[in-house]
């Protein structure tokens, strides 16, 4: 695969990947289920319980243990916000994880009988699945949980089943689960407390896991990947089969891909057209694979004799070090007009945009790619640029080469900004920028890499040039990942600016200088939007030079988590 940074684009010119690169494996007693979460893994031992694993560089992630939870017996994990929902023998036990070395159950939900298989959480409600075992044969049950306040769980009620169910998914408009006796069940998520049921789906065979992605799921039936048009959820549309070659143990979906764990292996299905799937990339395993997580472009694997495989999901670009190539940004850049998008470079399928304003559901206004990821929390004078947002990795070596065709061009670049965690995602970017000339500020905004996902802070820099001008920037001396790349029209360029009351008015987003005695091309207030009444507050920026500090080693980076 090449990649090219190039103008504020990323330009990404991908060939099918035939075979991946294995990173790392480590065996853990009585591993059986993997989950990331806080930007680390989470792994279910059976009675060994709960081991939280620090991952040290993303790129060759060494797991490292950080903490335990030795006193439970676990199946499965589910996670929102700062707390973890573990299907423990026979409850779902809650733990709350903001001192991850030291996580601390804060409540539960018993269950009357039986043991919990499977939990899943969507909006303020934990489905727990169970399973009474006896002579005369097996029974299941669902048991729903409001778990608003997650120290207080508040039992909503249970549902006799006639199946197990052994996995499912959310999209917190239903819930999509898959059983033993072969069907999709779908449920009302919305109404969690009515128990409302659908649609139910004969598979006709066994499945063994789903996974879901805007109006499409996923499901594992023994050697195929079947795929489902779920816009109408009272009749789902099977839209095509996959044959993977190999029975299907677990998926997951990130960014047009859908991962197939198997017996023999990790093959990755391209679904950006989920009616016209195709076969990308494979990597074969020693053991059968049990569970899956893929996460920074590493896929997770637990394998049945308890071994976490880590495998990287990235081909080795085909040349080493791409050469700069100049494209022309345009800050005024309108997808709709047919003489701007024919300028407009593809990114994986996902073309630069215009990025416009939405709600979430803090209340914040936000930008939403074309991709999985979200920006929110944005201030106010970015709504309106252009620009690409990705999760994908940048390679180090590649160059970012910048062009005006604007009269005046505001180039911003944001980073995720949570040292030291972000030392090994940042390319290292914050000192080559700081020094470059770029002003920083903490003025940039938050990110979640899924609609769903944690919040994490971004840290922004900002340059100005004129129509005709170019800006390089040194190559990359590290992988990057959560870059955000964009350029909006500007009126005045702030150093040639001498009135100190036209420097700081707030449209310019330029500061007086006492010492150099003025103007300055940095952003010194933060209009945000209150996520109460709505009206745009004006807070102070703090200066960001501390992103330039020195990077952290591997092993400084073990020492700190």
């Amino acid at each position: 695969m090449l990649r090219h940074v190039v103008g504020v684009l990323l330009l990404v010119v991908s060939c099918s990947c035939l075979y991946l690169d294995p990173v790392n494996e480590v065996a853990y007693d009585g591993v059986n289920y993997v989950m990331q979460a806080k930007g680390m893994m989470f792994i279910c031992r059976g009675k060994h319980g709960v081991s939280m694993l620090g991952l040290g560089n993303l790129r060759m992630p060494v797991p490292v243990i950080i903490g335990s939870l030795d006193s439970v017996s676990c199946s499965m994990i589910a996670a929102q916000k700062d707390y973890i929902y573990v299907a423990d023998a026979y409850e779902m036990t809650v733990y709350d994880t903001l001192n991850i070395n030291e996580p601390l159950k804060v409540g539960g939900l018993p269950l009357k009988k039986g043991t919990a298989d499977y939990v899943l959480i969507a909006n303020t409600y934990a489905y727990v699945f169970s399973t009474v075992r006896s002579a005369n044969g097996n029974d299941h049950s669902l048991h729903i949980a409001n778990v608003a306040n997650p120290e207080d769980p508040v039992r909503v009620g249970s549902l006799p089943l006639k199946e197990r169910i052994i996995d499912a998914t959310t999209d917190d408009k239903h819930v999509f689960a898959v059983s033993t006796a072969g069907f999709i069940i779908a449920f009302d998520a919305t109404k969690a407390y009515d128990f409302i049921i659908k649609s139910i789906t004969p598979l006709l065979a066994a499945p063994t896991c789903i996974t879901m992605f805007r109006e499409f799921i996923y499901v594992g039936i023994d050697e195929e990947l079947r795929i489902y048009n779920i816009e109408n959820v009272k009749q789902l549309e099977e839209a095509v089969k996959v044959d993977i070659g190999s029975t299907v143990r677990d998926l997951a979906f990130t960014r047009g891909n859908v991962y197939v764990a198997t017996d023999v292996g990790l093959t990755i299905v391209d679904v950006k057209d989920p009616r016209h799937p195709f076969e990308s990339g494979f990597r074969s395993i020693s053991s059968p694979a049990r569970s899956l997580e893929v996460y920074t472009d590493i896929a997770y694997i637990v394998t049945a004799d308890h071994r976490l495989v880590m495998i990287d999901v990235v081909p080795p670009a085909d040349i080493p070090t791409p050469v700069p190539t100049e494209v022309v940004f345009k800050a005024s850049y309108n997808i709709e007009d047919p003489s701007d998008q024919a300028k407009a470079t593809l990114i994986d399928t996902y073309p630069i945009i215009k990025l416009d304003a939405i709600e979430v559901e803090e209340g914040m206004l936000a930008w939403r790619d074309l991709g999985e990821s979200v920006y929110f929390d944005v201030p106010e004078w970015l709504l309106g640029a252009t620009a690409y947002i990705t999760t994908q990795v940048v390679r180090q070596g590649l160059h970012i080469r910048l062009s005006c065709a604007d009269p005046v061009c505001n180039a911003f670049i944001f980073l995720e900004h949570c040292l030291p965690c972000s030392t090994v995602s940042n390319g290292g970017l914050a000192s080559i920028l700081v020094t470059d000339g770029w002003a920083p500020s903490s003025c940039g905004p938050r990110f979640r890499v899924s609609a769903r996902g944690l919040p994490h802070q971004t840290v922004l820099f900002r340059k100005q040039f004129k129509r005709g001008q170019i800006v390089v920037l040194p190559p990359l001396t590290k992988d990057a990942r959560f870059v955000g790349l964009g350029m909006k029209e500007g009126n005045k360029i702030c150093n040639e600016i001498s009135d100190r009351a036209e420097c700081t008015s707030r449209n310019l987003l330029c500061g007086w200088d006492e010492i150099a005695g003025g103007c300055m091309p940095r952003i010194t207030r933060c209009p945000r939007q209150d996520t109460v009444t709505n009206k745009w507050l004006t807070t102070e920026a703090v200066n960001c030079t501390k992103c330039a500090a020195e990077e952290l080693s591997v092993k400084a980076f073990k020492d700190v988590i």
